[in-house]
């Protein structure tokens, strides 16, 4: 039998149409999206944004060492009298000495996230095998390039900072350089001047601060020092020029904004804490050990003093525990990261 057309009432033949797919729901929903489009009536989401990395930072997979806790670490660290890890930096610790025990450089039994003795004395072999030969490179103090080299392919350095350039400044009349000069770096005038900035907004007693002896110093420039001014960070500042009131205004501006200070006999001695080109005589104890640059001057400890003692005039003799911290360490990042 053949198939043939169906016809209408009319007689003429007519082809039944093939019937229609369902039209799908989402197809429907991205046609109308797309005419809303180009209507402007939908705005597209707009991209989101990658957080910048920091500058100085590395921003990769890797783990991170987080160089601010690592710098106050190797500094307070090796001299306390208990096992007490400096807050937050065990973790860096770790992996900075885990990349020493690579290098064959600590024994792995001394790698647990305690910057001790040990590591500092490794620390100094590895900045010796870079080629580091100044007071304030070969000092035991791990600076952010030399943790991007030690870390390379194995963690990222983050939080970094830089101590700056040296730059002069002008010689107060009551000044012991010989030069006619003071050298500090870049970080260390910053802090100094916002350090008198404050003073002279609140208007205080005290406000007009001079530096009368600098850093990087060498053995004739300033020797009743006794090395302290070998490396970066350290100043002296004039108090023959105020009253005790100015004096006690001094310290506290100079401690709010990161310095260690404390009073002397005719001025206040001040540390920038966290700078990583500090002299063994600043931050060590004793005898520097043999990879680090000995420039003749014992170790007295001034960090550690000042933060657990109070000041840093007791040469870390009759040391305490960590847990009788008297001060607040505040380093300059820290102020600036307060203020915003």
């Amino acid at each position: 039998m053949t198939d043939h057309p169906s016809t209408h009432l009319t007689g003429r033949p007519t082809t039944r149409r093939p019937a229609r797919p369902p039209r799908r729901r989402g197809a429907l929903r991205a046609l109308a999206g797309a005419a809303a489009v180009v209507a402007g009536l939908v705005a597209l989401p707009a991209p989101v944004a990658l957080a910048a990395c920091p500058a100085g930072d590395q921003c990769t997979s890797l783990p991170d060492v987080d160089v601010q806790k690592v710098v106050l670490a190797a500094t307070l660290d090796p001299w306390r009298t208990d096992d007490v890890k400096t807050p937050g930096a065990a973790t860096s610790v770790l992996r900075v000495e885990q990349a020493l025990v690579a290098k064959g450089l600590l024994a792995s039994r001394y790698a647990d996230g305690y910057w001790g003795t040990t590591t500092t004395t490794a620390w100094g072999k590895y900045e010796k095998s870079i080629g580091q030969n100044g007071i304030h490179t070969r000092n035991g103090l791990p600076s952010p390039a030399e943790l991007r080299k030690i870390g390379a392919g194995r963690f990222d350095v983050v939080r970094s900072y830089d101590v700056g350039a040296r730059v002069t400044v002008a010689k107060a009349p009551a000044g012991n350089s010989d030069d006619g000069t003071e050298v500090v770096n870049r970080r260390t005038l910053d802090m100094f001047l916002e350090a008198q900035r404050n003073l002279v907004r609140a208007d205080k007693v005290g406000k007009d601060m001079t530096i009368t002896q600098g850093s990087y110093c060498d053995a004739s420039c300033a020797p009743e020092s006794f090395g302290t001014h070998d490396g970066g960070g350290i100043i002296d500042v004039r108090i023959v020029d105020t009253t005790a009131a100015g004096i006690a205004n001094r310290l506290a501006a100079l401690r709010a904004v990161g310095f260690a200070a404390w009073q002397r006999s005719n001025h206040i001695h001040a540390v920038a804490l966290n700078d990583y080109q500090m002299a063994w005589a600043v931050h060590g104890v004793g005898g520097a050990p043999a990879p680090i640059v000995d420039d003749g001057w014992t170790g007295y400890c001034q960090v550690y003093e000042w933060v657990y003692k109070g000041d840093g005039l007791g040469h870390c003799d009759g040391r305490v525990a960590s847990t009788s911290a008297q001060r607040t360490v505040v380093t300059w990042e820290d102020y600036l990261a307060a203020r915003g």
